[in-house]
């Protein structure tokens, strides 16, 4: 059943097969099914609130299906006035799914959030319970224990690598086309796989079906677009937003000097509701980092020297959701990932590239059978990543990797209600990579318990395999993006195993409270190997396993004049490495809190505080260097000399505890028949001076240890105007 005007499918009709006195009820797709009905005429009542109800005639043929093609005018109701409230994702989360660890964020609490310049999508995910950010210039997820290539990164349906710019201090996602989030912090079910930690899943927005719309706005950081529309005849609709940073611009606009960077990002979605009795989507994105610097000018016989450093993603995906019979959904996706990371010094002294791309096709099969809803799907998925580091000028390679991992998945999973009071969920997934002779089967189940109306009692446990990891640095404080590798003959598969035990209690509509226990395994995790030869191929890296424990408590309030939610964790975090290391990683935080509260009426504006503390992060001190010099044995001379570093045991040190509080305002009025919303912020505003990193000034006898600090206190101003 469909629209008359716009075509669109129409969710939920009553279907009435009017001599039978047969009535059942349409699927969110707008197709229903009467099973057995005798051969011969029957009138067909259809009717869906907000619509002339119709009367259609359908002639029933013996052992042949009849389609019946139902369009319906709109015609609005004239009601009493009446209350109606909807249930939050969280409250029919809690109500219907056997799920844990799992939050819903919508455009408007992402907004809401105080952010460096415009609202940012991971640093708000960074404020949910079990997720520890390292610092204020890394918009990286370590989630319980987890390192930051742990995450399941999915932008409607399609696997984003690296969604970061300016080193991780902005999210690639622009708010403008984005519908909100799912975040799975742990004991996620069988229908996600391929990491160890975190699912993180974002929904674009359909566009408009009436007209042209969209905003324009700009901060101290970028300026954005965005428009959405209907597609020709009604076929549809689109959607397009796109952003980009303007100093460079700015900079070439007022003097002759050159900012050397710019990123910028275009993301959108074609939808089409009629295609061979389903939807139809269409998804891109595309992000850019570019960095362009001049290290020496041209000169008499020699060219200029330049440095370039780029990096990105790019997503093309497709996707297809059609109703099965009465109580069913299908859907297929397909796409192409890919991401780029691209050093160059030159011409040709120094090259490093990191490249990788996967395509996957993907379906999933839902369907209901009694107090069953069952679920069935697959996965195949090939990547390419290419790792090399390499001097053109004197031919040598200093690193060159190729892989090519190959993945078959497929899972099956039910979630039953036996009583009443109890949901269960069982599943398996199974899991083969080419290249490395794994083959897995990773059982997931998880169960809920309502000990009365309102509190449930949660569990879950699983297993989760992981065949493409990055390499890091963990003494860089900020890591401008993962460098991909994947599971080879020489680098196996990674596994976790997760435990989790909570409950959850609304104490009303609008207020609930979870608490959280965790366990976590992490096995044939890749760690940098100290002891690396540059001479020797394959010794660049070696195996670790991890373990993390702790408590999450989340209370989130999502109606009346204060909104907002308090997220507090405790955890620990260890890794042991093959060769017998222990210690404790960068994101080994014991106690995390984020307080995000808003209010509004006051001065007419929207105001958000936002208020974070994180115990002590570890890090690897130094504890004296020394000058090393070079040995000439054809002249017997030293030449050159570097300082070497004398280090203490690996992150045996902490830095000191982290706190800070933000401020936002969001003002909204109407000008010019548009809606203008001019914002305001204050980050750190009571300038709290947390260490970023230690350095140290060997100019001072003895030398003197120095704090460099993260974001100082930081006003921002923007503006935002839909039309």
């Amino acid at each position: 059943m469909r629209s008359a005007e716009t075509g669109e499918p129409l969710a939920g009709p009553v279907v009435t097969v009017v001599e039978l006195g047969r009535r059942v009820f349409g699927d969110s797709l707008g197709g229903f099914v009467v099973e057995n009905v005798p051969a011969g005429d029957w009138r067909v009542d259809v009717r869906r609130v907000g619509f002339r109800p119709a009367t259609l005639n359908a002639t029933v043929r013996a052992g042949r299906e009849t389609a019946l093609d139902v369009r319906l005018e709109a015609a609005p109701i004239t009601l009493p006035a009446y209350t109606a409230v909807a249930r939050s994702p969280e409250r029919e989360r809690f109500e219907d799914a056997a799920q844990v660890s799992t939050r819903s964020l919508g455009i408007r609490d992402i907004r809401a959030v105080p952010a460096l310049a415009e609202s940012d999508l991971l640093r708000t995910v960074q404020l949910l319970p079990g997720v520890v950010a390292r610092n204020d210039y890394s918009v990286g997820l370590n989630v319980r224990g987890g390192d930051a290539d742990q995450n399941l990164v999915l932008l409607d349906g399609q696997v984003v690598f690296n969604p970061f710019h300016l080193g991780g201090l902005v999210s690639t996602f622009a708010d403008d086309a984005v519908q909100g989030l799912d975040f799975l912090a742990g004991g996620f079910p069988a229908r996600y796989g391929g990491r160890l930690s975190s699912v993180l899943d974002v929904a674009e927005r359909e566009g408009g079906t009436s007209g042209l719309h969209g905003s324009a706005a700009v901060s101290l950081l970028s300026a954005k677009l965005h428009f959405e529309g209907p597609l020709p005849r009604r076929a549809g609709s689109w959607i397009v937003a796109a952003r980009r940073t303007y100093a460079d611009r700015l900079v070439a606009a007022f003097s002759s000097e050159e900012f050397p960077y710019h990123f910028q990002d275009l993301l959108g979605r074609v939808t089409m509701p009629d295609v061979l009795g389903g939807v139809l989507s269409l998804s891109g994105f595309a992000s850019g980092d570019f960095f362009r610097l001049a290290l020496t000018e041209a000169t008499t016989g020699q060219p200029q020297q330049d440095f370039r450093f780029d990096w990105g993603n790019g997503v093309a995906g497709l996707a297809y959701r059609r109703a099965v019979g009465a109580h069913g959904t299908l859907t297929q996706h397909a796409g192409v990932s890919r991401f780029f990371a691209d050093i160059d010094v030159g011409p040709d002294l120094f090259t490093f590239r990191n490249r990788v791309e996967r395509t996957g096709l993907s379906g999933d099969l839902e369907y209901r059978v009694g107090w069953h809803d069952l679920a069935v799907g697959y996965v195949l998925e090939r990547h390419a990543i290419t790792y090399l580091g390499a001097s053109p000028s004197v031919d040598l390679d200093f690193a060159a990797f190729r892989y090519r991992p190959a993945a078959v998945e497929a899972y099956v999973e039910d979630q039953w209600r036996p009583r009443s009071w109890l949901l269960l969920r069982p599943g398996l997934r199974f899991t083969a990579v080419s290249g490395t002779g794994f083959r897995g089967v990773a059982p997931r189940f998880s169960a809920k318990a309502f000990l009365s109306g309102n509190t449930a009692l949660s569990v879950a446990a699983g297993r989760y395999y992981q065949y493409v990891q990055s390499l890091r640095d963990e003494e860089i404080p900020i890591t401008l993006f993962e460098f991909w590798i994947g599971a080879d003959s020489a680098v196996p598969v990674s596994s976790a195993d997760h435990a989790v035990l909570g409950i959850e209690h609304w104490v009303s509509p609008d207020l609930s409270v979870s608490l959280e226990g965790y366990w976590k395994r992490m096995g044939n995790l890749v760690d940098q190997n100290p002891a690396d030869d540059p001479g020797v191929q394959g010794d660049e890296f070696r195996l670790a396993r991890g373990r993390a424990y702790g408590l999450d408590l989340y209370v989130r309030k999502t109606g009346g004049r204060v909104t907002g939610w308090a997220a507090y964790s405790l955890g620990k975090v260890t890794r042991t490495t093959a060769d017998g290391e222990r210690f404790a990683p960068a994101q080994d935080r014991r106690h995390n809190l984020n307080v995000v509260a808003s209010l509004s009426g006051f001065l007419g504006a929207e105001w958000t505080m936002r208020f974070g503390y994180g115990s002590p992060l570890p890090y690897t001190a130094i504890a004296g260097q020394w000058i090393h010099r070079f040995y000439d044995p054809d002249r017997n001379v030293f030449i050159g000399s570097s300082l070497e570093p004398y280090r203490t045991q690996r992150n045996a040190e902490r830095y000191p505890a982290y706190s800070r509080v933000d401020v936002s305002a969001r003002w909204t009025f109407h000008w010019l028949g548009a809606r203008w919303h001019p914002t305001a912020q204050l980050l750190n505003a009571y300038a709290r001076t947390n260490v970023f990193v230690y350095f140290y000034d060997y100019d001072q006898q003895p030398p003197l240890r120095r704090g460099l600090s993260q974001f100082p206190l930081v006003p921002t101003v923007g503006l935002e105007v839909v039309f």
